[in-house]
Formats: structure tokens, sequence, C-alpha cells
């Protein structure tokens, strides 16, 4: 039998709005969520999210078209919960079945036990680093953010800032961006956190709750690149400088931007900026990712190291970066199949060796541009027996001394 309730805009249904507005941030069209004993929670394979709700219902309907039906709702409203496979929201002449699937159907990873106090510097730093990060990249040091007690680091390979926001967390997790982006987009105050280890809990002070899954894999050591930097003194940023970038960003079509003395100049076009002191060529995108979080640099041997009141940043150079090139290029190994005679190239000796062990081929090393080319001509000639190196030679996890590849 139906179980109807029909108010003029009740707070208790309200409340329904608000939580399944809260837990569809997590939801794609056809997924549902979970109303019962006071709450409405909704998961995904990595994340969850639970609202408080003062309806009590037992069901869970697919959360879109739950979502839908409520926001049409006017002055007069019904709720029906009208089996376990159904819910009805009925509004003046509207009238809207929501689909519910059964109760074993759905997985709920519920909340970590809020352990500690939680502001939103935490969140505040997160908006602030976000963009830097590739929610599919290939290594996890690009598709997360790294927390280390009370500073949270990010880079995409090029880049890499460290945020202080005073909080005291765990030593070491670390969060995926997509998550984080989730996390950013909620409009609540934070209060508390929780950890269990392979996940965390954003509390909030209305008890609502956020939960994420966090990666295994570590970051590599990031103070391997701050260590170059010995307490030299700083300059301060001229006056004006991102500005100017802006300006000239639209005619950086190769991204490399050159501070040269008095101006800034880039693929042919460049801009007056006095005050301007000679630095180094950086890719323009990274440089302007940096607005607002720093204000003094320090340049020396292709490496940039610039600082902000909450902020500490290592930027690899276009100087640095094309002599990395150079230095790798002088060594490659190339794996011989043997059964196509075709030649797999490889980046670093261990790879050589992974790939030496699972098909008895031979890997020869190759110590100079020339060999290199000459190989390489073999090599194209066979792109049709071209093999992809194993996924799990590319992960650059295995050691925690390994550096982000600046």
């Amino acid at each position: 039998m139906a179980t109807k309730r029909r108010r003029t805009k009740p707070q208790a249904t309200d409340s329904l709005l608000a939580a399944v507005e809260f837990v569809s941030l997590i939801q794609g069209d056809t997924d549902h969520c979970i109303l019962k004993d006071g709450w409405c929670v909704a998961s995904d394979t990595v994340m969850s999210l639970g609202c408080k709700i003062k309806d009590d219902f037992s069901a869970c309907p697919q959360t879109k078209r739950l979502l839908a039906a409520l926001r049409k709702c006017e002055s007069s409203l019904a709720v029906a919960q009208l089996d376990d496979a159904s819910i009805q929201v009925v509004s003046g002449g509207l009238r809207v079945k929501v689909p519910c699937v059964p109760f074993e159907s759905l997985s709920v990873l519920w909340a970590d036990t809020n352990i500690a106090p939680l502001d939103d510097r935490f969140v505040s730093a997160c908006k602030a680093l976000l963009h830097l990060t590739v929610e599919k990249g290939n290594h996890v040091y690009e598709a997360s953010l790294l927390c280390t007690n009370q500073t949270i680091s990010v880079t995409n390979g090029r880049v890499l800032i460290e945020y202080w926001h005073g909080n005291n967390l765990p030593p070491y997790f670390v969060l995926p961006s997509k998550s984080v982006s989730v996390l950013t987009k909620i409009n609540k105050k934070i209060s508390g956190f929780g950890y269990s280890g392979n996940s965390c809990t954003f509390h909030f002070e209305d008890s609502s709750w956020f939960r994420t899954q966090l990666y295994e894999d570590k970051w590599p050591n990031i103070e391997r690149q701050f260590e170059f930097y010995k307490g030299q003194p700083l300059q301060q940023l001229t006056p004006g400088l991102f500005d100017a970038i802006k300006q000239i960003q639209e005619f950086c079509t190769d991204k490399k931007l050159t501070f040269a003395s008095n101006r800034l100049e880039c693929n042919g076009a460049s801009l007056d900026l006095v005050g301007l002191p000679k630095g180094p060529k950086v890719n323009i995108e990274d440089f302007l990712a940096l607005e607002g979080l720093v204000s003094k640099a320090f340049h020396e041997n292709g490496k940039s190291f610039l600082f902000g009141d909450m902020t500490r940043v290592a930027m690899t150079t276009f100087a640095e970066k094309e002599k990395q090139q150079i230095e790798q290029i002088k060594k490659r190994w190339l794996f011989c199949h043997p059964e196509s005679s075709s030649y797999i190239e490889v980046f670093t000796e261990a790879e050589a060796k992974e790939w030496e062990g699972a098909d008895n081929g031979l890997c020869t090393e190759v110590t100079n541009i020339e060999e290199h080319e000459k190989a390489y001509i073999d090599y194209k000639k066979q792109k049709q027996n071209h093999i992809e190196l194993p996924p799990s030679s590319r992960t650059g996890f295995d050691n925690l001394e390994d550096d982000i590849p600046f």
C-alpha cells in the first residue's frame, strides 16, 4: 500500500532535494542512490557522498530522474513510495514515476570516522592547484595531489607546486584529481577529516560527508626538486608581469616565453616591460598557472624556483629540458624481437632487461646519435611489428628516489 506525504513546501522535502543534488555530483544518468534510515547516499567505484534527510524512505531510486522531478515541484508536492520498485513525485498536474533497484544491487562505502578538525584552507589549496592535474595522465603524480601533513603538492612533470594549508593531516596520502574536483564543487563548510589508510573522508558542518579511495602508488621524491635552492637571494617579480604575459600569449604559439632584459619575447613577438630582469625561457602556460601563487623568484642552472606566502615552486626551463633531451638521446637501448627481428626502442636499462627476460630477445645499447639513427631506420622498416612497452616499465613508482622527469 502506498505511503503518501502531502505538504505545501515542507522542510523535509527541501532536505530531500538538497541531499539528492549533493549526491548527484558523482552520479551518471542511470545511477541510483540509496534513501534509508534518514540518509541519502550514493557511491561509485571510487567515491561516496552522504547527506541526512528528514523524509523516511527505504528505496534506491534513479538519482538524476528523482532530482529532475523534485526540481519541477511547485507549491504543492506529494512524494509517494509506491513499492520497492518505484517512487512517485506529484506536483500540480505533474506526475513522475522514478524507477528503483533492490538494495543488494548497490554497494556503499560509508564514511571514515571523523578523527581531526579540518578547515577551508585545505579546500582553498585544492582549488588553487587542481588546474595543473591531468585526470587521465600517464603517471599517478600527474593525476593526483600529494598530501603530506600540512601541505599539498601538484605537478604536471614540468612545474611542481607545494602549498601550505596548515591543517594537521596524515603524513602521506595521494588524492585522485577526480576526487579533488568533486570536493571543490561542494558548496558546504568543511569541518573534519577521516582516514583509514586506503581512503579518506571529508566531513561538513551539516553532517554530510564525502569519502574517496586513495591511490596506492607513491609519488617520486619531490624534495629532490627543491634541493638545488640553497637560500639564495630572491628577486621580487616585476609588477604587471602576469598581465603582460597574457597580453603576448596569443602570439606564443610554440609556448616558449623568454624573459629578456626589460621585455618579454616569444615566437617573433615581444612586449616591453620596464624593470624585467633577464631570465629563463619557460613554458608560458606553466608560468601563467602560477598567477596569484608566487611573488618572488630565483633562476639558476636551468631551474627556476618561485615562492609565495603559502607556496614554493620548482620549474624546469626550456634550456634545462633541451639539455636533458640531448643527454637522453646519447644513450638508448634497442630490443631485437627474436621472431620478427624488429627493434623496440626503450629508454632505460631496466626496461631493456625486462624485455630481454620476457621474450628471450637481444638488447643492444646505442651510445651515439649515428648508431641510434641507423637502428631507428631499421626499426621503422619493421614498424608493423612494433610492440608497445609493458605498462609496468612505464610507471616509475617502484623506487621512491626517482625524480619527477623535469
